[in-house]
Parts: structure tokens; sequence; C-alpha cells
């Protein structure tokens, strides 16, 4: 992770973090280069650094991947029925 301090140059940035900091925004900034979205800027108080690390990790992804298509495939299970599975386990 890096910190990158702001100046008063930076002002139509700044403008953007006062906004996050007091509510005025959503919990996110979307910086873009070229119309193309590049980065994200977000409230430090909502920032999961297990959940941003979990997202990049390509075992999770494959777990997720999987998962995904087990539901469109309709391979579910209710939880009373998760429940039920797990009671037998002891």
């Amino acid at each position: 992770m890096k910190t990158i301090p702001l100046a008063p140059e930076d002002q139509p940035l700044l403008e953007y973090i006062e906004r996050l900091e007091t509510g005025e925004n959503d919990d996110v900034v979307i910086l873009t280069w070229e119309g193309k979205p590049i980065a994200a800027i977000i409230r430090f108080d909502t920032f999961d650094a297990e959940l941003e690390s979990l997202s990049r990790n390509p075992v999770f992804q494959r777990i997720l991947a999987a998962s995904r298509a087990q539901v469109r495939e309709g391979k579910t299970q209710t939880l009373d029925e998760i429940e039920r599975e797990m009671a037998t386990w002891d």
C-alpha cells in the first residue's frame, strides 16, 4: 500500500476527498484516464484489507468462479439443508 500526501495544487481531487469525508458522495471515487477506470479512492474506514487481498487471490477467484457456476447450474442448497447436513458431522 502506498500513501500519497495531497497538496493545495491538487484542489479538484481534494474536493472529492472532502466530499468522501463528509459523506456527500458514495464511499468510492473512481479515477479515470482517457475515459477508462484506472483507480479508486475509498473511505479508509470502509477499507477491508483482507477482502481486498482475497479479491486479487487467484485461488480464491477460482473457488468463486466454481461457486458461481454451481449457482447457474441450480446446484444450490437451502440453509435448512446445510444445517441438517452439518448436524450429521458430529
